[in-house]
């Protein structure tokens, strides 16, 4: 089973997610944007390479099928 964080920010969820072995997931209407992924790429502070998201989604709704389609097949 794999274990998905989605998260608003790089240098606390994202960094959250990545230290407990999990896949990451920005969701870009947060505090966190694209460009700062890119700094964060660039820079050789150890928490900033953990900060960097294995996925990006335009907004946290576009989690909103995938879990409608989890809770139907639970009920």
């Amino acid at each position: 089973m794999i274990y998905y964080v989605s998260a608003f920010r790089l240098g606390t969820d994202i960094l959250f997610g990545n230290n407990c072995e999990l896949k990451t997931v920005l969701a870009l209407t947060g505090i966190s944007s694209l460009a700062d992924v890119d700094s964060m790429k660039t820079s050789n502070s150890p928490d900033h390479k953990l900060s960097i998201p294995d996925f990006y989604i335009p907004g946290i709704e576009a989690l909103r099928l995938p879990l409608k389609s989890v809770s139907k097949a639970s009920s």
